[in-house]
């Protein structure tokens, strides 16, 4: 416990804990105890690790990395298919904003995507 409150009082990158759910529950309750303030006990990860559905050991070791990578890259963890999904609907509502305010208008069955590609070409 001491070297948990340790490096929650540090600027570290990561900070996580295994354990069950009612083990993190008692942790938190003991750190709270040891003077170790809500804020550096909302950047302790536990359980750790994202949720793969893998019991093996090694499977715990990949989804403890995954979550470091994530927040090291600001992944979301969620699979990459609904993230593109996601902001592929962005892009579609900007471009279309962009070949609106452009004055062009899209024909029937060309996709806004086109259209932007057209009107931005001849910058290029």
């Amino acid at each position: 416990m001491p070297v948990l409150a340790l490096a929650l009082r540090h600027p570290l990158a990561y900070v996580g804990a295994m354990g069950s759910r009612r083990t993190h529950d008692e942790r938190r309750k003991r750190l709270r105890e040891a003077g170790v303030s809500a804020t550096q006990l909302a950047r302790l990860a536990a359980p750790i690790g994202l949720d793969l559905g893998g019991p093996t050991p090694e499977e715990t070791a990949v989804s403890v990395a995954a979550q470091i990578v994530a927040g090291r890259w600001g992944g979301t963890g969620r699979p990459r298919v609904i993230v593109a999904q996601y902001c592929k609907g962005h892009v579609v509502r900007g471009l279309r904003r962009f070949v609106e305010a452009s004055g062009r208008q899209p024909e029937a069955g060309r996709p806004v995507l086109e259209v932007a590609y057209r009107t931005l070409r001849p910058l290029w």
